[in-house]
C-alpha cells in the first residue's frame, strides 16, 4: 500500500514530525506493508528521511505542479522540472493521500485573496485528480467567513477529498453549515500518541529538578502576530514568567517550538525577546540548538506545569499528564482543552492580560497535582478513539484494494 503524506516541514518543527511519525503508526496497525512518501514544502527535510523513517520529496509550488498534473492525467505527458516529475510521480503511483496538516482553510492564516485560496487546497486536487482516494486527517478546520476561503474551503473539501477527521464538535459543525457531506469523523490529534525520547538536554533538566520546580514556557511567534500586539504579548509573556519564578521558586524553561532563519517565524527569537523583558532572568532558561520532535517532547516532560502557545506543545504536555495554562489564538485550543476537562485554563492571545494569566496559573499550581490525574483519567478514551481514526482510513485503503477508484 504506497501512501502519500502532505503536510507541515519536518526539520526544526514539533508539530509536522509530530502528526507524521504518529499517523503513520497508527496506520500501520490497521493496513499492512505501507510505503510511505511525504511531499515536503522544504528541501531541508531531506535530511531528517531516516530519522523519521520515511521518503521525502521536496515540492517546488502548487503552480508548477497543477500544470503537470494535468499534462499527466489529461495527455499522458511528463513535464516540468525533475522535481516537478518526481512529485506528480508519487501522486501518481499512490494508493492513498493523506493530509497531516493540523489546520486548514481558516480566514486568520493564509492570504484571503482568490490566488492565496485556490492554492491552499491544490495538492487536494492533485490527488483527486488521479483519482486517488484523499483523506484530511485529524484537522481544525475554518472558521470559513471569508469569501475566497469560504469557496474554495467547500469546494476542495465537498469534490476532492473522500474522508475528513476533524479534532473538535466545532470543526464538525462548521462544516455542516458550509454545506459539505464528505465522511467526517471526529479524531483527536494524532501526536497524542507520540512517544517522548531521552537527550542530553532533558537528562540536564532532569537533574535541575532536584533543586526547583521547572515551568515550560512555549511561546509562539504566530501567537503574537495573532494576539493583535506582539510587544504586549511579550511583556505579558514576560511578567508571567517572573511571576511564576518568584511566586513559586521554580526556574522558567523556555521552549522554542518552531526554528528559522527568517526572524518574522523565529521562535527562539520570541523566546530571548521574552527572556530579556524578564527581571528574573536568572531563574529562566532559553532552551538552544535543534531537537527532534521526540526529543522536544521528552524536554516538556520534565517540567512541573506548561505555559504554552504551540499546540503541539500542548499536546506534548497533555499526553504526559502535565497541566497546562494555554495562551490560544484559535477556537483549536478550546477543542483540545475540552478533550480532558481543562477548558478553564485557556488565555486568549487577544486581549492577553497579565492578571487574568496569573490568576488562572496560580490556581493551575496549586491544584495541579488534582489535574494531573484527570488529564490521567481522560487519556485512555483518547488514545482509543484515535485508533478508530486509523481504522476509518484502513477501511478506505481497503476500498481502494478492492477496486473502488
Amino acid at each position: 500500500m504506497r501512501i502519500v503524506l502532505t503536510g507541515a516541514r519536518l526539520c526544526r518543527n514539533l508539530g509536522g514530525p509530530s502528526l507524521l511519525v504518529t499517523t503513520t503508526r497508527v496506520i500501520d496497525q490497521f493496513v499492512r506493508g505501507t510505503e510511505y512518501t511525504f511531499i515536503s514544502p522544504t528541501s531541508e527535510d531531506l535530511l531528517l528521511a531516516g530519522t523519521y523513517d520515511v521518503r521525502v520529496v521536496p515540492a517546488p509550488s502548487i503552480k508548477e505542479i497543477l500544470p503537470a498534473a494535468l499534462a499527466r492525467t489529461l495527455l499522458g505527458l511528463s513535464c516540468g522540472s525533475q522535481q516537478v516529475r518526481e512529485v506528480v510521480d508519487a501522486f501518481a503511483n499512490a494508493d492513498v493521500i493523506i493530509d497531516i496538516w493540523g489546520i486548514a482553510f481558516a480566514d486568520s492564516l493564509g492570504s484571503n485573496t482568490l490566488s492565496g485560496r485556490a492554492a491552499a487546497g491544490g495538492h487536494l486536487l492533485v490527488g483527486k485528480l488521479f483519482r486517488k482516494p484523499v483523506v484530511k486527517y485529524t484537522a481544525d478546520l475554518g472558521p470559513f467567513e471569508c469569501r475566497w476561503n469560504r469557496l474554495f474551503a467547500r469546494l476542495y473539501l465537498q469534490h476532492a477529498v473522500d474522508l475528513i477527521l476533524v479534532r473538535s464538535d466545532v470543526t464538525r459543525r462548521r462544516l455542516s453549515e458550509l454545506g459539505v457531506t464528505t465522511p467526517t469523523k471526529l479524531c483527536p490529534d494524532t501526536a497524542f500518541l507520540l512517544e517522548p525520547e531521552a537527550s542530553p538536554c532533558a537528562e540536564a533538566l532532569s537533574k535541575q529538578k532536584v533543586d526547583s520546580h521547572l515551568v515550560g514556557f512555549s511561546v509562539s511567534h504566530m501567537t503574537a502576530r495573532q494576539s493583535g500586539s506582539p510587544d504586549r504579548y511579550l511583556h505579558t509573556m514576560a511578567g508571567l514568567a517572573d511571576h511564576i519564578a518568584e511566586k513559586t521558586g521554580a526556574r522558567v524553561v523556555l521552549i522554542p517550538n518552531e526554528l528559522s532563519d527568517d526572524v518574522a517565524y523565529d521562535d527562539a527569537r520570541i523566546a530571548e525577546w521574552v527572556w530579556h523583558r524578564m527581571t528574573r532572568k536568572a531563574q529562566a532558561i532559553v532552551l538552544s540548538g535543534e531537537h527532534t520532535a521526540p526529543q522536544l517532547k521528552g524536554i516538556i516532560g520534565q517540567c512541573d506545569a506548561l505555559v504554552a502557545a504551540r499546540y503541539h506543545s500542548i499536546v506534548a504536555s497533555l499526553s504526559q499528564a502535565i497541566p497546562v495554562l494555554a495562551i490560544g489564538w484559535h477556537d483549536k485550543y478550546v477543542g483540545l482543552l475540552s478533550l480532558v476537562g481543562q477548558e478553564r485554563y485557556l488565555c486568549p492571545a487577544q486581549g492577553l492580560d497579565l492578571h487574568d494569566s496569573t490568576e488562572k496559573f496560580d490556581d493551575l499550581w496549586q491544584t495541579r497535582h488534582r489535574i494531573r490525574e484527570e488529564i490521567s483519567d481522560a487519556l485512555p478514551k483518547i488514545r482509543a478513539e484515535i485508533l478508530k481514526g486509523g481504522e476509518a482510513v484502513a477501511a478506505l485503503c481497503g476500498q481502494r484494494s478492492n477496486g473502488a477508484p
